[in-house]
């Protein structure tokens, strides 16, 4: 089935730079695009919308995004969720995994992989 509606996307990043590139690689798949540069406004607008993916770094002004992650887990199981960090260390990738994340992309690396993480995601 064909869906009409937008894709409804919650980048969730405070570098304004991140949120240019995310905002130009989500519109080649039509989506309509939320912006949170702390947690507190993401978890603002998770509670006041519906949204079909987060795009999250992990570390915000005003917090961890895998704590997040763990704390949306148990209020929207099946949201998903793309860590988008420039850090890239075995142990942050453990984290984002066992926070619940679908799918970990290093900042700037490999927008090819971005791209087909979210097409997987929306499709």
């Amino acid at each position: 089935m064909k869906r009409n509606m937008p894709h409804r996307v919650l980048i969730v990043d405070d570098s304004p730079i991140s949120r240019r590139l995310l905002s130009h690689v989500l519109s080649k798949f039509g989506c309509r695009v939320s912006f949170a540069v702390t947690l507190a406004e993401a978890d603002a607008l998770i509670s006041d919308q519906k949204f079909d993916m987060v795009i999250l770094d992990a570390q915000l002004p005003d917090g961890d995004g895998f704590a997040f992650c763990r704390k949306l887990r148990e209020q929207v199981s099946d949201l998903p969720v793309i860590f988008y960090t420039a850090t890239d260390t075995p142990e942050i990738r453990v984290k984002a995994e066992q926070s619940g994340g679908s799918a970990f992309i290093v900042k700037t690396r490999n927008l090819d992989l971005l791209m087909a993480a979210v097409s997987k995601i929306l499709s």
